[in-house]
């Protein structure tokens, strides 16, 4: 994990490489952290999917008492993209098998969780 940059969005946030199937949520990257909590107790996020999505969505990420790590985030972020993708049947250009997430952010300063996926 790093501290992204002072000229990034948020000075207060992290950023984590990855490299994970959507589809079966196998993490190939060698990013294996899972001591560190990333959304503290009892905080709500806001996680923004957009691609490849016709209309982005957000969904509410809540932490619960003992906050979220890395691999539960990452479950959390695949069931969403298995959720828009049932509910939107127009997505083009991709299946969800295609989906590949390569990095995570955490910015602490807006409460939320965005992305970087490839195909």
């Amino acid at each position: 994990m790093k501290k992204l940059p002072k000229n990034s969005t948020s000075s207060n946030a992290i950023s984590i490489s990855v490299n994970v199937s959507v589809a079966s949520r196998v993490d190939k990257s060698s990013n294996k952290d899972d001591k560190t909590i990333l959304i503290p107790a009892n905080k709500t996020f806001s996680l923004s999917i957009d691609y490849p999505l016709n209309m982005p969505r957000r969904f509410a990420v809540k932490s619960g008492k003992n906050g979220v790590k890395l691999t539960k985030l990452i479950d959390i972020i695949c069931d969403k993209y298995h959720e828009a993708y049932k509910e939107d049947s127009n997505i083009w250009g991709h299946y969800i098998e295609d989906l590949y997430l390569e990095s995570i952010v955490v910015d602490y300063e807006n409460k939320e969780v965005r992305l970087e996926v490839g195909s």
